[in-house]
């Protein structure tokens, strides 16, 4: 049952509240940031030992002069060709002037005035070919974050006007109390709607965190993890990500490319070109909100779609939202207008407004609307054939190219996040990894899935095996380095086991063992405990006692009194035999088992 509206209000605002100031602070230092980032992951692809590759700055950028935003710069741009959105925009009721900051608009007036004071003829004469660019439309990706339940009629009323967005949803995975399924967000049949509705599902991470603030290995369960969730939901196989709070680093982008994103957003700063430069960091305008000195209007999204439509090279122009508003849906603010707790809000009526006059610009040729996915795949310039090489290479042909279950290369190999040495390649159908002490191993299919969920490489270590059919022809699995392995039936699904209740279950035969095949990950027991289920029975580890199994009628019983929360506690042997029957002892006693009395429990 869905919790009440003022107890969610109660739960997130806390959280949210602050998320304003959070974006705004990641952001000051986003442009010199985004430069570097992107110089050392367009690297990331480059033949040899991870040899780095400068990007080549846009045509006519100069990093030592420009001194304004790219925001900045295509307002700039949208003012000097003529548009007529230069008004200021009207403020909520009550703002102080005197403390609010200028919007776009007018910002815009005040840098036009600046620059033309500067400028010189050549700078205000166009070029033929800038003349030419100006004249092809503009794209504009209308996009939504966190999967807010707002979104669902968002959804409709974007496809009433023949639009289709990209949704970045957080997923809710791995017991994550934010995202899908969750109060205040969508529910997952409300995702499937919006993706039957024609919208694109993207992804936002499991749980919302700063990724800057975590290791690679929590990266890539955040953002891998998550990806592989919205698949298991049925969601599709999502290609478009964007970085939570905007926040990301090096490793990030490498993480994200890594799971099968081919673009990941950033935030608050501007236009971006098609391609664009830093596909692992796309620029986006601030997201539209209703809070007080950060307002964005209506007139404020006309004239940052008007920018991308006059400027040259910089045509794509990503906006995005988080909730849209009215008295039926009114959001997370306490009256869902933005009154008492203002956020990331716009209203239905506003929303409406800036849709209807997006059509018009889509009538006039002017603009074309495109989810990320489409925007990145309709990029005029195909990359440069692939072709794997080395090692990589030699075991996706021995696999037979691609025409095997890999399929076509996805992009060039390039260094894994985090394992120094180590290389990896990722294909339309898996990912083949290359270290100088493991070599070259494949892992695809429910298996990557797993892998990928529990930190990939970083977090699960590198496979040292490809995937392979069982001894008894059932299942399929992949070993790893450390003592991993993740072991996969249809039955069962795909499951972790390592360490020491792995070594047990290997002493005992593996899937031919009494106990078949893992039915469940490794998870945490009792007091630093750990255990594995399996068809059959459990193995149970702790520091102290080391892995034992149990299993059939003594396992049955031991679970009805608790497993090792009940007063047996955890098993101390294997089951062994006794006179007449079976037995398994327990810290705080033992069951036995015969073929008459049953299991008793001493």
């Amino acid at each position: 049952m869905r919790r009440s509206r003022q107890h969610r209000l109660a739960r997130h605002r806390p959280r949210w509240v602050p998320l304003l100031d959070d974006h705004e602070s990641i952001t000051l230092a986003k442009v010199a940031m985004t430069a570097a980032l992107g110089i050392a992951f367009a690297a990331l692809p480059a033949v040899g030992a991870g040899a780095a590759a400068k990007v080549p700055l846009p045509a006519g950028d100069s990093s030592a002069t420009n001194k304004t935003s790219p925001a900045d710069t295509a307002i700039v741009a949208a003012a000097g060709a003529g548009v007529a959105t230069a008004a200021p925009a009207p403020r909520p009721a009550g703002e102080s002037s005197a403390t609010s900051q200028t919007s776009p608009a007018d910002r815009a007036a005040a840098l036009l005035r600046q620059q033309q004071a500067l400028a010189t003829p050549k700078a205000q004469s166009a070029t033929p070919q800038a003349q030419s660019a100006a004249v092809s439309p503009a794209v504009v990706t209308i996009g939504f974050d966190d999967a807010r339940e707002t979104q669902a009629n968002a959804g409709a009323i974007l496809a009433n006007y023949g639009f289709a967005g990209t949704f970045y949803l957080i997923s809710g995975g791995g017991g994550s109390t934010f995202g899908l399924d969750n109060p205040g967000f969508l529910t997952q049949a409300q995702a499937h709607t919006l993706a039957s509705e024609g919208h694109e599902i993207g992804g936002h991470t499991r749980s919302h965190p700063q990724l800057t603030t975590l290791a690679t290995a929590g990266q890539t369960t955040e953002i891998c993890g998550g990806r592989q969730d919205l698949i298991n939901d049925g969601l599709g196989t999502p290609v478009s990500f964007a970085y939570p709070y905007g926040s990301y680093d090096t490793s990030a982008m490498g993480v994200a490319r890594s799971c099968g994103y081919t673009s990941a957003r950033s935030v608050d700063n501007g236009l971006d070109a098609i391609p664009p430069a830093v596909p692992m960091a796309v620029n986006a305008f601030e997201s539209v909100t209703s809070a007080p000195n950060r307002y964005v209007s209506v007139s404020d999204l006309q004239a940052w779609v008007q920018s991308a439509e006059n400027s040259s090279n910089q045509k794509w122009a990503n906006l995005y939202w988080h909730d849209v508003v009215d008295a039926q849906h009114p959001g997370w603010g306490e009256d869902g207008l933005g009154n008492a707790a203002p956020g990331y809000e716009q209203s239905v009526a506003d929303f409406q407004t800036f849709l209807g006059w997006l059509q018009g610009e889509v009538s006039a040729g002017r603009v074309k609307v495109e989810t990320a996915g489409q925007a990145m795949a309709s990029a005029p310039t195909p990359p440069p054939a692939i072709q794997p090489y080395g090692a990589i290479g030699g075991l996706w042909n021995a696999k037979g190219g691609s025409a095997s279950f890999l399929g076509a290369p996805l992009n060039n190999e390039y260094d894994v996040a985090g394992l120094a040495g180590a290389r990896m390649e990722d294909f339309a159908g898996g990912k083949i990894y290359w270290s100088p002490g493991t070599g070259a191993h494949e892992v695809h299919g429910a298996i990557l899935g797993k892998y990928l969920e529990w930190g990939g490489p970083a977090g699960y270590g590198l496979p040292v095996t490809d995937e392979t059919t069982t001894p008894d022809g059932v299942g399929r699995f992949n070993h790893f380095d450390g003592g991993r392995s993740i072991y996969w039936t249809p039955g069962t699904g795909a499951h972790t086991v390592y360490g020491a209740i792995r070594a047990k279950w290997q002493g005992l035969g593996w899937e031919r063992s009494t106990l078949g095949y893992p039915a469940t990950d490794e998870g945490d027991g009792l007091a630093g405990a750990r255990y594995n289920h399996f068809q059959a029975g459990s193995i149970y580890w702790s520091p102290s006692i080391g892995a034992h199994e149990v299993h059939g009628a003594i396992r049955d019983t031991w679970a009805a009194l608790g497993w090792e929360h009940g007063a047996l506690g955890l098993p101390t042997s294997d089951e062994f035999a006794i006179t007449g029957g079976r037995q398994s002892d327990f810290q705080g006693g033992h069951i036995t088992w015969t073929p008459t009395g049953g299991a008793v429990v001493h």
